[in-house]
């Protein structure tokens, strides 16, 4: 999937030379990012397990994500391209996972400002060494999941962007259930809508 992100992203950059015949600017990127997932499951495990009361689960049908990444940024007089790679951390309630996130954004930004733009991006999220962080001794899988979206930026050097996306194909699944205790469900879905603000800073 990064693969393909990346030769998407370097077939639109190539088009748009030839289209346009315009100078490209290119630039680095770093970025921190924070989101909300809102679907997630409600996920709860119940019962005993060595003589301890279990009754435990996602706090609530919203999870957080957070990152922070660099990359590049490519604008000539009428879009701008950006790549990002970025590390994070999942959470909701009792669970965590490790977050790698791959980006690639392309936006509309007219003739009149490069200050403004507006497009679609897509993110490719692995989600590694999830763990469940309360009694019940539950071992997870790691996962994937597909984000696209809307976004809009803000700024030249100092840019703020906000996106609004789907994410599909997030499941955990359970690889062990432990002896006496319930489980709600055999996975873990963050699937949802999640709304996200970044801020970049381009040099």
């Amino acid at each position: 999937m990064k693969k393909s992100i990346i030769s998407v992203l370097s077939a639109i950059l190539l088009t748009q030379n030839l289209a346009y015949s315009s100078e490209v600017e290119y630039s680095g990127l770093v970025e921190v990012s924070g989101g909300t997932i809102l679907g997630s499951d409600m996920f709860r495990a119940g019962g005993v397990q060595s003589g301890i009361t279990i009754d435990e689960g996602m706090r609530d049908n919203s999870s957080s994500l957070m990152s922070i990444g660099a990359g590049m940024d490519a604008t000539n007089d009428r879009f701008k391209f950006q790549l990002i790679g970025s590390y994070g951390k999942l959470v909701n309630g009792d669970l965590t996972s490790n977050v790698l996130k791959v980006d690639a954004a392309a936006y509309y930004i007219g003739s009149q400002t490069n200050k403004f733009g507006i497009g679609m991006h897509i993110s490719s999220l692995s989600l590694f060494s999830p763990s469940w962080n309360g009694l019940a001794n539950l071992s997870l899988q790691d996962s994937s999941a597909i984000v696209p979206g809307l976004a809009i930026f803000f700024g030249d050097e100092l840019i703020v962007k906000a996106t609004v996306d789907y994410v599909s194909g997030s499941k955990f699944i359970v690889n062990k259930q432990p002896v006496g205790v319930t489980l709600s469900s055999s996975t873990i879905s963050v699937d949802g809508t999640m709304v996200q603000v970044a801020l970049l800073y381009k040099f």
